[in-house]
C-alpha cells in the first residue's frame, strides 16, 4: 500500500457510488481515514466496510448545513482534524 496520505483525514462527498466511491477507495488505499458522506445509507455502509483504513460513514445531504456540521464534528471527534475536503 502506498502511504502518501497516511494519517490524513479526508471528507469525500457522494461517496456511495461513482467517482466519490472511487476517490474514497483510492485515498484509503493510500492510508487516509475517510469520512464518507452520501444519502445512500446501505451503499455507504458497504463502501466504508470495504476500506482498508478506519473510516466513517455519515448519511446526509451536503446541501443541508446540519449535515456539514455533523460530518465535520464526527471527523474531529474521531480523528481530531480534517486535512482534505
Amino acid at each position: 500500500m502506498n502511504e502518501r496520505f497516511s494519517g490524513s483525514v479526508v471528507v469525500v462527498t457522494g461517496a456511495a457510488s461513482g467517482l466519490g466511491a472511487a476517490s474514497a477507495m483510492c485515498l484509503a488505499g493510500q492510508g487516509a481515514h475517510v469520512i464518507a458522506v452520501d444519502l445512500k445509507k446501505d451503499a455507504l455502509r458497504d463502501l466504508v466496510d470495504s476500506l482498508p483504513t478506519p473510516s466513517i460513514a455519515v448519511e446526509g445531504d451536503i446541501a443541508e448545513e446540519s449535515t456539514v456540521d455533523r460530518y465535520m464534528k464526527t471527523a474531529t471527534d474521531k480523528f481530531g482534524k480534517v486535512d482534505l475536503y
